[in-house]
């Protein structure tokens, strides 16, 4: 019989050393940055014999950028690459190791730390838009995609998504926002969202990044997130950057991401200080905050202030991946601060959730932004 290999996918693959040991596997995971082990694993498990237990051991977790996120974890297994589960069971040791056990699986399949959304995948979702009407899209080079929908009239609503490329759940979550939002405007009676506001999404920031099998960096092994306001930021922020600019009137704006440690609830949102909005503005963020909690009532909105986060972090660091500790400019900061609207990061947990789900929560957002639509515009 042929002994077990492990191999990883082209599109979004990862998968650092490994040792085979009759029926159990040892991996130690790729490092994302020099001293820290990625998140994201995505391999092939070939030539198995069907039906047998497999058990692995990743034992350089307590490496990884978030080693709280392996409490509870449960990895997920498919088949097929399409259909996928999470293991049976799973723990993580003292000792900084992921146990788990796939108790029947076939002879060849797939395991990931979530379910992947490969740059693949995505390239084919953007095909099948192209074909629908009332979306515009608009591809730059390295596969950098923006989509808009609706007029501008009132203001423009930007949302955007994977800048961490490991983070999945948000280009589910995106599938789900924009197939809600095409519901709209296919409808009889057209929603008045689509009217007034334009939606501008840049559902995949980090190409490069995602194709590589990164989780928090890109291919340079920079962090996307906190390179707003560096002198020379990746190319794809720059041109969001520069489109921004040219939004004659910016009404909100979301960045979508997966969270790597809380396990309940499935979602929340943190605010930025709201200190440099005025008056109206933070009425059209309580206004908006409104309409997605009606639509989604497990959703927590985390409201604390910058400063205290970065306290909490340098009191604590055992607690946080250290590489967070280093200075930048998140997205939603240099938004609010360089615009004073509402800027929301929309966070999904990765602990019990699927791409389902996660979808769902994108369809929930989009029927929110329409009931806010209704009241701004008075219906």
């Amino acid at each position: 019989m042929k002994s077990v290999v492990l191999v990883t996918p082209d599109d979004s693959g990862s998968l650092g050393s490994y040792e085979i040991l009759g029926a159990h596997v040892d991996i130690c995971l790729a490092n994302e940055i020099e001293g820290a082990a990625s998140q994201w694993f995505f391999f092939q498990v070939l030539d198995h014999r069907a039906g047998e237990p497999i058990h692995f051991s990743v034992l350089n977790e307590g490496r990884s950028l978030y080693p709280r996120g392996w409490i509870n974890y449960r990895p997920v297994y498919s088949s097929d690459g399409h259909r996928w589960e999470r293991v049976d069971a799973a723990s993580f040791t003292g000792k900084g190791t992921l146990e788990f056990v796939i108790q029947k699986p076939p002879t060849s399949f797939f395991v990931a730390w979530y379910e992947p959304y490969t740059l693949t995948r995505f390239l084919k979702w953007i095909s099948r838009i192209r074909q629908k009407g009332g979306v515009n899209v608009d591809v730059s080079s390295n596969d950098f995609i923006s989509l808009t929908m609706g007029r501008a009239v009132t203001g423009s609503i930007v949302i955007i998504a994977r800048q961490h490329p490991g983070e999945t759940m948000a280009s589910f979550f995106i599938e789900g926002l924009l197939n809600g939002l095409l519901e709209y405007y296919l409808s009889p009676s057209k929603a008045s969202l689509l009217e007034l506001f334009e939606v501008k999404i840049y559902p995949l920031m980090n190409p490069a990044g995602v194709r590589r099998g990164r989780h928090r960096y890109s291919e340079g092994s920079v962090d996307f997130n906190r390179s707003w306001m560096n002198d020379n930021p990746p190319i794809e922020l720059q041109q969001v950057k520069r489109e921004l600019k040219e939004i004659r009137a910016l009404h909100c704006f979301f960045d979508i991401h997966g969270d790597e440690v809380t396990q309940t609830p499935p979602s929340h949102i943190e605010l930025e200080s709201g200190g440099r909005l005025s008056k109206p503005a933070r009425v059209n963020r309580g206004a908006l905050l409104d309409a997605i909690r009606e639509r989604n009532a497990d959703l927590e909105v985390v409201r604390e202030p910058f400063f205290a986060t970065r306290l909490r972090k340098f009191l604590s660091p055992g607690l946080y991946p250290a590489v967070r500790l280093s200075a930048g400019t998140t997205a939603t900061r240099f938004v609010t601060d360089m615009y004073a609207v509402p800027a929301f990061t929309y966070e999904i947990s990765a602990h019990n959730t699927t791409g389902d789900a996660c979808a769902t929560f994108g369809r929930s957002l989009a029927t929110a932004l329409a009931r806010y639509a209704e009241r701004w515009s008075g219906a």
